[in-house]
């Protein structure tokens, strides 16, 4: 059974939610904690589809995903404003970048969560290609 729920962002607010659970003897196999979707960064994106963890948030406005227990292999941010338009075509920008996956089991299993969620992209002979809510080509590959 999966159970969503939405608390205030106040310490001690998912506390106050789950000691009941305790106190009444409910054993919670698995408990994950995220941002709404829609605020700041596009955790659905990065979390949900690409499969990346979320290691650090620092603050309301970066946040450092990984995949494997690494540091982070994604850092973002917020810093020039949130909710920015992608950069114009003309503009110093990052235009694409890789990401690596264990195998072709792994790109397989993105892919089938995009097409589930709905989310363009395309495979061709280098991997898996999408857009990311930025506005930036990624690159999945498999090792």
């Amino acid at each position: 059974m999966a159970l969503i729920l939405a608390v205030p962002d106040r310490a001690g607010a998912v506390h106050a939610l789950i000691e009941p659970l305790a106190r009444h003897g409910v054993s919670m196999k698995r408990f994950e904690s995220r941002p709404a979707r829609q605020s700041g960064w596009e955790y659905y994106f990065y979390i949900d589809l690409i499969g990346q963890d979320l290691v650090l948030r620092y603050g309301p406005s970066a946040t450092f995903l990984s995949a494997n227990g690494y540091h982070h292999h994604i850092g973002g941010n917020t810093w020039a404003g949130a909710g920015l338009p992608p950069a114009p075509a003309d503009a110093a920008r990052l235009l694409w970048y890789e990401i690596r996956q264990p195998d072709a089991a792994a790109i397989d299993a993105i892919a089938a969560r995009l097409a589930t969620a709905g989310y363009g992209h395309e495979r061709d002979t280098t991997g898996l290609r999408v857009v990311d809510p930025s506005g930036i080509q990624l690159l999945l590959t498999a090792h």
